[in-house]
């Protein structure tokens, strides 16, 4: 069994507050690595999309 600490839990709390405020915004920055870029799935995508938040709906909505 793994016990978390007061301070540890609320920095962990804290943290996936943060990431999923992020996720919401549509905010993915990348994070260029020679060693793991070649190999990963958006290699021929990432750094091609246009900067700003993912918006899901029609262009008009986004407007």
């Amino acid at each position: 069994m793994v016990v978390f600490t007061g301070p540890v839990l609320a920095n962990r709390r804290k943290t996936l507050d943060e990431l999923s405020q992020q996720l919401t915004a549509g905010y993915f920055p990348s994070a260029p690595n020679a060693e793991t870029c070649p190999r990963c799935p958006h290699w021929f995508a990432c750094g091609r999309l246009p900067a700003g938040n993912l918006i899901i709906g029609s262009h008009s909505e986004a407007l």
